[in-house]
């Protein structure tokens, strides 16, 4: 029989990065035959004005399964019995049968409540991760600190290799790296009509990651204003804009000297954004979830210093350096948009395959039965 896996993460469609990868290994997890589910740790929230079934079909094996007494009707979320492209959401109850649990932002104390094994994927970056709890957000670190001495935790995985020597003075032995991935089905590039809400120019470069405390685009807006000044065809799109106070001045005074396109907060989806682009920007030097969209969508992608996934890099802090960056990944694609199309979606199928993803998860989960 094939292992059975619940994953424990809040089921936030096109909200959330780290919600959206759970879900790309859940459904990549079920392609290969393990017996993998969702679990939302937060109380179940009803759908408005909608009749939710006492049994589901699972959407893997077409067993009906009982959900018991269902709770109030809650204005929005997510509940149990959800189906999300290829992954279900399942009650508390599935989580005595499975062999193990696999934590994204918490394992809540269901692993001493059903004494199971369970391994965790800290998806968040370290220093963003102290940050937050400096300034009292979460507790991350103490958390995984806590963590650690918990006998059932098994393994703690992080998706990047950049973050190696970081967590194991949290997670010691128990650390492993498994290279991200992306649903390289969805985010492909393909004929597009989108305009950007009619704020379209010659050259359309969107920025689309969420600003955080350890990493915003700062220093990329402004080397990006020195590129604008020499390459008037061009606009920035932004996406998961923070509307606040000095963010806002900078970008309405960049908006004055005719360079902001469509500006936007966080969207439901990227895909057209993505698909009617031509260059993303970034200060990111890790394969971000952001990243790894736009390679997969085959755009040219300007990096922080040592990002390995594209030639187009530099120190944003260096605002020449980076704009000058941003001239290379410009002019490449203007020179031959079809061959950058094509190196850069190799770089993502090459990097961030999920079935390879899911293999080496079925492996690990496979070590922790062994022992």
């Amino acid at each position: 029989m094939s292992l059975k896996i619940v994953h424990i993460a809040a089921i936030s469609p096109f909200q959330c990065g780290l919600y959206e990868t759970t879900r790309e290994q859940v459904a990549f997890e079920r392609k290969i035959g393990l017996d993998s589910y969702l679990f939302d740790p937060r109380p179940e929230i009803l759908p408005k004005e909608s009749t939710v079934p006492n049994t589901i079909e699972c959407p893997k094996c077409k067993t009906l399964m009982n959900l018991g007494e269902r709770s109030a009707n809650i204005p929005t979320g997510m509940y149990v019995g959800f189906e999300d492209r290829g992954c279900c959401s399942v009650p508390e109850s599935f989580l005595k049968h499975a062999d193990i649990l696999v934590s994204h932002s918490g394992i809540y104390g269901y692993d001493q409540k059903y004494n199971k094994p369970f391994i965790h994927i800290a998806h968040g970056r370290p220093y963003s991760s102290i940050l937050m709890e400096n300034a009292g957000d979460s507790h991350v670190y103490s958390t995984y600190a806590q963590m650690y001495s918990n006998p059932n935790l098994k393994a703690a995985v992080t998706l990047w290799p950049e973050y190696m020597d970081y967590l194991d003075i949290l997670f010691k032995e128990k650390l492993h790296f498994i290279q991200c991935c992306v649903d390289l089905n969805r985010w492909q590039r393909t004929p597009s009509n989108y305009n950007f809400d009619g704020k379209m120019a010659e050259c359309n470069i969107v920025m689309t990651d969420v600003w955080r405390l350890d990493k915003d685009p700062y220093y990329v807006l402004n080397a990006y204003r020195k590129f604008h000044k020499t390459h008037k065809n061009c606009k920035l799109h932004i996406y998961a804009f923070p509307n606040k106070s000095g963010w806002s001045t900078l970008v309405r005074l960049m908006q004055a000297e005719g360079m902001i396109g469509d500006i936007k907060p966080h969207v439901q989806s990227l895909y057209n954004v993505y698909n009617a682009a031509d260059l993303f920007v970034t200060p990111h030097v890790i394969a971000t979830r952001t990243v790894r969209e736009a390679l997969s969508m085959g755009i040219n992608t300007v990096a922080g210093s040592d990002n390995r996934f594209t030639p187009y890099k530099a120190n944003p802090e260096n605002l020449d350096e980076y704009a000058q960056a941003i001239e290379r990944a410009y002019n490449d694609w203007k020179n031959n948009k079809q061959l950058c199309a094509e190196n850069n979606r190799k770089m993502a199928e090459e990097s961030f395959d999920p079935i390879r993803m899911v293999t080496e998860f079925k492996n690990l989960y496979n070590t922790i039965m062994e022992k």
